[in-house]
């Protein structure tokens, strides 16, 4: 008695898993934040004022000022010697920029105002305060 074997072709359905690896990147996509702008680089905690809005600030060029008086744009640590540079250089480049501060509750308001300066003195008068909605 001898069996025979019948070879089968083996096939495999990859369907069912592209759709679970699609439904995984979709997952991984939406609940992923990505760092955008550079609006919130640093840690603060902004004031409280009833007429604050929650519009976006990544439009903006944003500088950041912490607790300590540190001075950011974006990531990078600056001076007040240097944010000047930094402001003729990103407003030469995109003269239709708009401008934030947005400045911890506890900074000194020397420093706020410093920064406000350096943004007079190269004539942009529209800058915005960054605050957190009452």
């Amino acid at each position: 008695m001898s069996r025979r074997r019948t070879e089968e072709e083996i096939n495999i359905n990859i369907t069912p898993l592209i759709d679970i690896m699609f439904i995984l990147l979709l997952f991984w996509v939406l609940t992923t934040t990505f760092d955008i702008g550079t609006v919130r680089s640093i840690d603060l905690t902004l004031p409280e004022a009833s007429t604050a809005t929650d519009k976006g600030f990544n439009e903006f060029f944003n500088v950041s000022i912490n607790a300590k008086d540190e001075i950011y744009i974006g990531k990078k640590a600056v001076t007040l010697s240097q944010i000047s540079a930094e402001i003729e250089r990103a407003f030469k480049s995109n003269p239709s920029l708009k401008a934030a501060i947005l400045a911890d509750q506890k900074a000194s308001h020397g420093t706020v105002v410093a920064v406000l300066d350096a943004f007079r003195t190269h004539r942009i008068y529209d800058v915005n305060i960054q605050a957190t909605v009452k």
